[in-house]
């Protein structure tokens, strides 16, 4: 587990000018940890980490402003350095999971898994570290999800040459990425193997 001073930096500062920050950060992210694990509703959150109400407008405010953007990167690119790896990858592997939804926001339906919802579009690394998500209506096909997901992963993630994608819209996606650059500027599609759907790609990527 990282220190306190490792993601410190990452928090941002109380309002310049506005009255000082009188919550303890530690507390409103361990109240956080809490609801993860948990699974519970916010106003089922114990008083001992604070008001709900704070706990969530934190939650909430590190999202919008990018916070929790920034500290996941930190600690993926700790750990990949751990794993004595480059902080940055030159290889990941996309795929797709459909799942039912029965809130509100975009939604639609998946003819071939018979799924009303959404779905979620991941990119990880050849550790399964996440690089990046996109959710998109279930009706959406998984060659323009992937799209939404790779259109500025180059932008991120600079050394990023390899995608290995399913069978289902490898060809696709090479044919984009030729568009979208190709050659050095973009990155080469390859079909996933089974052992590479689950993320055992070959080392060294």
């Amino acid at each position: 587990m990282p220190s306190g001073r490792f993601l410190l930096p990452l928090v941002p500062p109380a309002t310049l000018g506005g009255r000082p920050r009188s919550v303890d950060m530690r507390r409103i992210v361990n109240g956080l940890f809490y609801l993860v694990r948990a699974g519970c509703a916010w106003r089922y959150l114990p008083r001992e980490y604070g008001a709900w109400s704070t706990v969530y407008h934190y939650c909430r405010q590190f999202r919008l402003d990018g916070t929790w953007e920034r500290i996941h990167t930190r600690l993926r690119e700790r750990a990949r350095e751990r794993a004595r790896r480059d902080p940055t990858p030159s290889a990941a592997i996309i795929d797709s999971q459909s799942i039912r939804t029965h809130q509100g926001g975009p939604r639609g339906f998946e003819g071939g898994k018979k799924v009303w919802g959404r779905k979620r579009h991941l990119l990880v690394d050849t550790l399964g570290l996440l690089l990046k998500v996109v959710v998109h209506p279930a009706s959406l096909h998984d060659r323009q999800g992937a799209k939404l997901v790779l259109s500025t992963v180059k932008e991120r993630f600079p050394r990023l040459e390899l995608i290995w994608a399913d069978q289902g819209y490898a060809r696709a996606l090479r044919q984009w990425t030729r568009e979208q650059g190709g050659g050095a500027d973009h990155f080469v599609v390859r079909p996933c193997t089974a052992a590479q759907q689950r993320l055992r790609a070959p080392a060294g990527q």
